[in-house]
């Protein structure tokens, strides 16, 4: 299945990317002169591109009439992926202000809430909307569509997206302002950065999981693919990380739209017994069980999903109860809830998370800045895989909820450190801790790797 992938690049980070599965065609060929059939193969290649009025946002402003000043943008996308693409908008280093270009110091921050022209809060700016008027299969995220009210503007927001092949999809951004004395005049600017994703819902991980090491190859690479887990029909972003290797850069999310699922090995890297996640925690609470005053792991397979950060699962549920048998030093188990041809990353030294920190500079925080999201305090899931690797400061759950959300990442591996602890990885804004060990009964998000020879 042969893929393609095409950047573009404008102003500071501005990229497209596109990952399209092609079929070859064959057309037999019949000489008059002999009795011979030569075969004519003809490859079409994928194309995907973005065609924009503007890269950014420039505003001319006067504070003496408390000018409102509009700017509209129109954006296209041509795309031959019958399964259509996901764009989205963000801005330079994720800041969401209007810089003056004459006062570094002078600014404008976003709406804190929808407003329409006559109600336009002053030294505020926002933006809208507008789909596609000859395609009403064009959307975007229809919170922020409107052609009357302005919005506040959200890094990473959905503009437009197709479910089909498009000739020329376009969507218009319309950016306001209005500024009184407190601003000097001057024009303000705002540097945006567009990402698309194809569309690959006719693969799954499963089936990419199942696929030979050379189409595994082509099918994840450098740049985030959008893909589908057939057991509940989640999309994930992967992509092939700097260690070489194929990551979800999401956290799972299986069992978020349901209270309870049966894993077979058909589908799920699990025993061919299967496992049953049995239902989401209320609380958020994961329960530790005490051995002569030892706390060890709470064999219930229960878990704990949330919108921001996807869910949590202790270490037994994370790897499909194989946790309970690791009871010696430092054993690597097989099994996982990730999708089958999918596992969780090995632990401990020499283990994958060990390979991935490096990859990305260390244990320091040159690592940390390279593998976190751009934001560090985050709270919004790297649903679209804008951020690589993407990791997030999801904290984690114990016996009395969550804890250090915001301030520390974690995510289970499948190693072992002992009867009571399990590897783990361990990240905060500034290092990168890819050895430690945590109690199996805590509540940890889960990163799958794409299992290759």
């Amino acid at each position: 299945m042969p893929q393609a992938i095409h950047n573009l690049r404008k102003r500071y980070i501005l990229y497209g990317i596109a990952l399209l599965v092609f079929s070859v065609l064959l057309v037999n060929i019949s000489s008059a002169f002999a009795d011979t059939t030569v075969t004519y193969e003809v490859q079409v290649e994928p194309s995907l591109n973005i065609s924009f009025s503007s890269d950014n946002v420039s505003l001319d402003l006067n504070p003496l009439n408390k000018t409102f000043d509009t700017q509209d943008l129109l954006v296209t996308v041509s795309t031959n992926n019958s399964n259509g693409y996901k764009l989205y908008v963000n801005t330079d280093n994720d800041t969401t202000n209007l810089i003056n270009t004459n006062y570094s110091d002078a600014y404008i921050e976003t709406l804190g809430s929808t407003v329409t022209e006559s109600t336009f809060d002053t030294n505020k700016w926002g933006f809208r909307i507008t789909g596609d008027p000859e395609d009403s299969s064009i959307t975007g995220d229809t919170s922020i569509t409107s052609t009357t009210s302005f919005f506040p503007f959200a890094p990473g927001s959905l503009i437009s997206s197709s479910s089909t092949a498009t000739n020329a999809s376009s969507a218009t951004l319309t950016f306001a302002s209005k500024i009184n004395y407190q601003k000097p005049s001057g024009t303000y600017t705002l540097d945006l950065n567009f990402k698309a994703l194809p569309l690959i819902t006719t693969l799954t991980m499963q089936e990419i999981g199942s696929a030979s090491d050379t189409d595994k190859a082509t099918l994840c690479t450098a740049d985030p693919t959008l893909v589908v887990d057939s057991r509940d029909g989640q999309t994930y972003a992967i992509a092939r990380l700097a260690d070489g290797k194929c990551w979800m850069v999401q956290n799972l999310k299986l069992g978020k739209l349901s209270d309870s699922i049966a894993l077979t090995s058909a589908d799920s890297n699990v025993s061919s017994g299967g496992f049953t996640l049995d239902g989401e925690l209320t609380d958020g609470v994961f329960h530790f069980y005490t051995i002569d005053g030892i706390r060890y792991q709470n064999d219930s397979s229960e878990y704990y999903c949330t919108e921001a950060y996807g869910c949590y699962y202790n270490a037994y549920t994370a790897t499909a109860g194989a946790m309970t048998s690791a009871t010696g030093e430092n054993v690597t188990v097989i099994y996982s809830i990730c999708p089958v041809g999918w596992s969780l990353p090995t632990g401990g030294s020499g283990g994958e998370f060990e390979a991935l920190a490096n990859a990305y500079g260390g244990t320091d925080v040159t690592a940390a800045a390279n593998l976190l999201v751009a934001d560090p305090t985050s709270t919004i899931e790297n649903i679209n895989g804008q951020y690589v690797p993407g990791i997030l400061l999801s904290g984690r759950y114990n016996n009395s909820g969550a804890e250090v959300i915001g301030e520390w990442g974690y995510g289970w591996s499948r190693t072992s450190k002992n009867q009571q602890g399990g590897h783990g990885f361990i990240i905060s804004a500034s290092q990168v801790y890819p050895l430690d060990a945590l109690n199996k009964a805590y509540g940890l998000p889960v990163r799958c790797l794409l299992q290759e020879s």
